[in-house]
């Protein structure tokens, strides 16, 4: 096995495009005590009430024009109920993106609101 080490990893050009490397990422207890497991350029999570949930980035985003992508389990009953992390849910509101930081809620697939007990998230710029 090779192991590959870089002190800096530049953004590549070709043909006028750019792209860009994963830029932040987390998965998170996102029931009772919400508290991060894992992550990638997080700084800190904010609880900001029932599956609405504040993702503070180390760095920050160049712009707010990043796609940001993730879900969550929860496991109720022996079974686990998948969900999608939204703001174009009437129940859920709107998410907010921002350059230093993504607030987002868990839906369920019956557009409620639900705390859920693991929560993966990614940013991509």
């Amino acid at each position: 096995m090779s192991t590959i080490k870089a002190n800096n990893i530049e953004e590549a050009t070709s043909g006028g495009a750019t792209y860009f490397l994963n830029r932040a990422w987390v998965n998170f207890n996102g029931s009772g005590t919400v508290s991060i497991r894992d992550d990638g350029n997080v700084s800190s999570l904010t609880d900001m009430g029932t599956a609405r949930y504040k993702t503070n980035w180390s760095t920050a985003f160049a712009n707010t024009n990043y796609c940001v992508t993730g879900q969550g389990r929860d496991t109720v009953g022996g079974s686990a109920l998948p969900y999608t992390l939204s703001g174009a849910s009437v129940v859920a509101g709107s998410s907010v993106v921002n350059t230093g930081f993504v607030d987002c809620r868990a839906v369920t697939t019956s557009d409620a609101l639900r705390d859920s007990d693991i929560i993966m998230l990614l940013g991509i710029n």
